[in-house]
């Protein structure tokens, strides 16, 4: 993912900004998948509305 994301040209990055911000949501949802040691079918795993607040706003306004 980070790779990928240094790769993309600065052009892309301006015209894929909601995508980039979904993708840092998915991104941070895995994390916690990852914390949780994959447990999802133990319980349900999801970010709160803040934690995706947070991070999509840190995302949208990232430097470019």
């Amino acid at each position: 993912y980070h790779r990928a994301l240094a790769t993309l040209p600065e052009v892309d990055r301006k015209s894929q900004q909601v995508s980039l911000v979904m993708g840092a949501i998915y991104y941070a949802l895995l994390e916690k998948i990852e914390q949780k040691q994959f447990a999802v079918f133990n319980q349900r795993i999801k970010l709160s509305h803040f934690e995706k607040l947070r991070v999509a706003s840190k995302a949208f306004y990232a430097p470019s």
